[in-house]
């Protein structure tokens, strides 16, 4: 989808950065610029800035920043598009599609939100209206949920024939194709699609914004897996969305925990009990993706698993995850053969409710469920030691350490520290060449190259100008190269001289920029795949390096770039001189075509060497 560079303009124009973001954090002005706690880290001191004369924000603790739409990217998950088109709303700008845009992936994204909507709303009145849904209603309301949770939570039921859905939709002007594509059915031997949901109670997915994008389904009879889940597609992932969020949001929001759960029947029977922080993955195991997205709106962390090995396994594999993103975590244990459900249809609601009301933390937790029928203590501290390296912080992490060795009155704490040790050791070699590889990724400073890049994506005048006097050749870094590719392909398709560039170079460059299309700074920036080179010029531009004497900084990188290559060509043609002379072995000809080219490039030389002196 291409938005027009005005749309974009207006948006800013409108759109109160400080407003927007102060949604997220507080901000205190201070020294010209308001500050806050960073949303995208932990954080005691801030160090999260916004310069709305700008329209930017910057951290200097993640170096996370940019413009206004960085930040909804950041924050909500957003794409570029879809940022545009939420802040156009806000702000009231129509986001229309650019002239030659056909708009086919947008519409098709919104067409597979509009079947789902109207998909869920037709199982979930055969659910709640229908006799042919009674024994699916029959079987949510036997487990004690109520009529009020199965709204909220839009749940329905898919009929028995499989062949209903297909005739369903095709009635009501949907095409096979765009069907088949979908997800929601399947090719049949026979020829005809068959619904991949059939007899089951469904659970619709909702996206954190509440659109529903997918689908998860209870058996209630007959063979197949007891629970299915809707395939992966442009609008689902199930690593990253989370059942229930969109339900428990402003409750995660208010208590700053959320309670994570195994499953759609868990979620909402938690919900039902006045537990309304409860969420589960879909169909994974708790993922990095989601433990992210929950930090930006929780602190707090409790696991509710079940309380067999395979949920043990998942709350330490879970715990591991979630240290990373320095959650509080607590674990607490659901009795054997008991699911949440079941304390609702039981009517214990309020035991169920106690049960979360003070959880273990979760090294309790673990030390209490790993002691269980462990053959010795070498394989508790075997089993706990991954999670206790994952913890950031060395004193929780010497907390722990601690903690083990009063679980172990016999074993002194200092055996325990040395067997920790060489549990680390085991590690350091690989993790000090990831550090070592990271560090090289990570390290950056300005060069000549690197400056001119920074001043084309800041201004497109600038790029025209350093176009004009060096080429794609003169360019020796890959990160220089690669985004210079991008820019030239951007340029070249706004001046309509898109066809005479080098295709083989452009390929695979600056696809979301031609998608954004404008020259527009914030979508240049967005579109560096490179997140180090990203994050490097997002803190240059904000830093305001090149403000002053611009037009002299890019003078001299030019020039800086061309001696650079002409001294270079200079020392080859040197070289080649010296092992051509000795002989010269009929080699006239070449050297006097590599002493004309030595004339030229001291000439050139010579000149850029006055052009320094003035």
């Amino acid at each position: 989808m291409k938005i027009p560079d005005d749309v974009l303009q207006q948006i800013v124009a409108r759109a109160d950065i400080l407003s927007i973001i102060g949604n997220y954090t507080t901000l205190t002005e201070k020294g010209g610029r308001y500050w806050g706690l960073c949303p995208f880290h932990t954080e005691k001191t801030p160090s999260f800035s916004v310069q709305p004369d700008k329209g930017f924000f910057y951290c200097f603790g993640c170096h996370k920043g940019g413009s206004i739409f960085t930040f909804l990217m950041e924050v909500e998950k957003l794409s570029f598009v879809e940022a545009v088109e939420t802040l156009g709303r806000q702000v009231g700008v129509e986001v229309s599609r650019g002239p030659g845009d056909s708009g086919e992936e947008t519409r098709r994204h919104e067409a597979l939100l509009e079947l789902f909507r109207r998909v869920t709303g037709s199982f979930h009145y055969l659910f709640t209206k229908t006799q042919a849904g009674g024994a699916a209603l029959a079987y949510l309301t036997g487990r004690g949920i109520s009529r009020e949770t199965i709204d909220a939570f839009q749940i329905g039921y898919a009929p028995a024939d499989p062949f209903w859905l297909e005739g369903f939709l095709k009635k009501h002007g949907y095409s096979g194709d765009f069907l088949a594509s979908s997800g929601l059915l399947r090719s049949g031997k026979t020829g005809r699609n068959w619904a991949f949901f059939s007899h089951r109670v469904i659970f619709p997915i909702f996206s954190a914004k509440g659109d529903i994008i997918a689908f998860g389904g209870r058996i209630l009879e007959g063979d197949g897996p007891k629970y299915l889940n809707s395939s992966e597609s442009p609008v689902f992932k199930k690593g990253t969305n989370l059942y229930g969020f969109f339900q428990a949001k402003d409750a995660i929001r208010r208590e700053k925990t959320a309670i994570i759960v195994e499953g759609y029947m868990d979620v909402i029977a938690l919900h039902q009990a006045g537990l309304k922080t409860a969420v589960a993955p879909l169909g994974t195991a708790f993922t990095a993706d989601q433990a992210r997205f929950l930090r930006r709106f929780a602190d707090k962390l409790i696991f509710f698993f079940d309380g067999d090995a395979a949920g043990r396994k998942a709350a330490l594999r879970s715990a591991e995850i979630c240290e990373a993103f320095e959650f509080t975590l607590y674990a607490a244990a659901l009795p054997s053969d008991k699911d949440p459900a079941d304390f609702v249809q039981e009517n214990r609601v309020e035991e169920l409710q106690n049960l979360l009301k003070c959880p273990k933390t979760i090294i309790e937790y673990l030390l209490e469920n790993y002691f269980e029928g462990a053959s010795s203590a070498g394989s508790v501290l075997q089993a706990i030691f991954p999670y206790i390296r994952s913890i950031v912080s060395a004193v929780r992490r010497e907390e722990a350490l601690t903690r083990l060795a009063r679980e172990f009155d016999e074993i002194d704490i200092s055996v325990i520290r040395a067997d920790f040790r060489r549990f680390m050791d085991g590690n350091r070699k690989k993790e000090i060449e990831t550090s070592e590889s990271e560090k090289k990724q990570s390290s950056m400073s300005m060069t000549p190259e690197l400056l001119l890049i920074i001043a084309s994506i800041d201004n497109k005048d600038d790029f025209s100008y350093i176009r004009s006097r060096l080429s794609l050749d003169d360019f020796t870094q890959a990160e220089s190269r690669d985004v210079f590719i991008t820019l030239e392909d951007m340029y070249r398709g706004e001046s309509g001289k898109g066809d005479d560039f080098p295709k083989d170079a452009a390929e695979g460059k600056g696809t979301f920029l031609r998608e954004s299309g404008n020259w527009n700074r914030d979508a240049l920036v967005e579109g560096i795949e490179n997140k180090t080179l990203r994050e490097f010029i997002i803190e240059k531009l904000y830093s305001g390096e090149l403000s002053e004497n611009r037009k002299k900084m890019i003078q001299d990188a030019i020039h800086g770039i061309r001696r650079r290559n002409f001294e270079k060509k200079q020392r080859d043609v040197e070289r080649s001189l010296r092992r051509l002379a000795p002989g010269n072995n009929g080699n006239e000809a070449l050297i006097a075509e590599l002493l004309e080219e030595k004339m030229y490039l001291d000439g050139e030389l010579e000149k850029l060497r006055k052009m320094g002196n003035e």
